[in-house]
């Protein structure tokens, strides 16, 4: 009876054994699972952690970049605008100058002054009749003249567009210039457009020349070269009318020309109003540049040296279809880019 009594004890207590056992382990599986789950929770945590903090920082650099190039740009616009503002200020100077000489002569007769008054109002009529040009600031770095061209033709008749690059590397320098067949167009676009959005960015837009105060013609702008001396010399303010042997005749009186261009728009052969006249030597081109303000076809020209190195308009991109305050500007062609025509003359 002990010895079965025993038994039993026996058999109980190894049944606890086991079950303790059991317990045991499958408390120890069960936390092992726990602490597994916890690590892979931890890792997966620290993974979205570091690559939310990736992204953030890839983030900030971008912004810091597009910051940098946003200074740039208005660095290089404020640049240009203030050498433009300089230059029409002179300009406006001696046109006043030379108004108010002309105004006191008038004043000897009233017949004569009555005959200048006719005479401004008509020029003033044929003024705003003449291309005019407009600045555009803060342009995307992905706008190409021909895209440029054709949201502003929706304004009125656009009759070419250039987009400043950089000389080296050819990327935009974020702003450039369209030039209008008429003032008044030109006035609409400042006017209606200016701070309007074109491909994600607000657009500044100012003229490109002040405005004259005096139509009357000069016979001599009697400017002094603002570029270095060089055998090259460029003439502003050319009539459309005017060919490579008008300007030959003028300027062989000089010198020897050994070539003269005319730059003109690709497809339409258009004339762009300025041109290009290289003498053998420097001495001749400085002696030509007497001719600033003499009459040719209508215009009074502007000369000056031709700068060794020229900034070339332009610049490559995709188009978008982005808009101006919502209404594309459009319906017109876009303008093409200006290709040059030079003759050479033989020694």
């Amino acid at each position: 009876m002990e010895v079965e009594e025993v038994e039993v004890k026996k058999e109980k207590k190894d049944k606890k054994s086991k079950k303790d056992k059991k317990e045991k382990k499958e408390k120890k599986e069960k936390k092992e699972k726990k602490d597994k789950k916890e690590k892979k929770e931890k890792k997966e945590k620290k993974d979205k952690k570091d690559k939310k903090d990736k992204k953030d920082k890839k983030k900030e650099k971008k912004e810091k970049k597009r910051k940098l190039e946003e200074e740039e740009e208005e660095q290089e616009a404020k640049k240009q605008k203030t050498e433009e503002n300089s230059e029409a200020n002179e300009e406006t100077a001696e046109e006043n100058t030379e108004e108010n000489t002309e105004e006191a002569n008038e004043e000897s007769n009233e017949e004569s002054n009555e005959e200048a008054t006719e005479e401004t109002q008509e020029e003033s009529n044929e003024v705003t009749k003449e291309p005019a040009t407009i600045f555009v600031g803060n342009l995307s770095y992905k706008m190409t003249e021909d895209w440029l061209a054709e949201e502003f033709s929706v304004v009125g008749e656009v009759v070419g567009a250039r987009i400043i690059t950089d000389r080296e590397s050819g990327r935009s320098k974020g702003y450039g210039y369209v030039d209008f067949a008429d003032k008044a167009t030109a006035e609409k676009a400042v006017k209606e457009y200016n701070g309007k959005e074109l491909d994600g960015r607000e657009v500044r837009l100012d003229f490109a020349n002040a405005p004259n105060k005096s139509n009357k013609p000069k016979k001599n702008y009697n400017n002094k070269p603002r570029s270095a001396p060089s055998k090259t010399v460029f003439i502003g303010n050319l009539s459309w009318n005017t060919t490579e042997q008008t300007l030959s005749d003028m300027f062989n009186e000089y010198g020897n020309v050994v070539s003269i261009r005319i730059p003109t728009e690709k497809e339409s052969g258009r004339k762009k109003g300025f041109g290009y006249v290289e003498f053998e030597d420097v001495d001749s081109a400085t002696k030509a540049l007497e001719l600033s303000g003499t009459e040719v076809d209508g215009r009074n020209i502007r000369l000056d040296y031709a700068p060794e190195r020229n900034n070339q308009g332009g610049n490559g991109g995709n188009r978008g279809g982005n808009r101006f305050g919502g209404n594309k500007f459009g319906g017109k062609p876009a303008a093409p880019k200006p290709q040059g025509q030079k003759i050479t003359f033989d020694d």
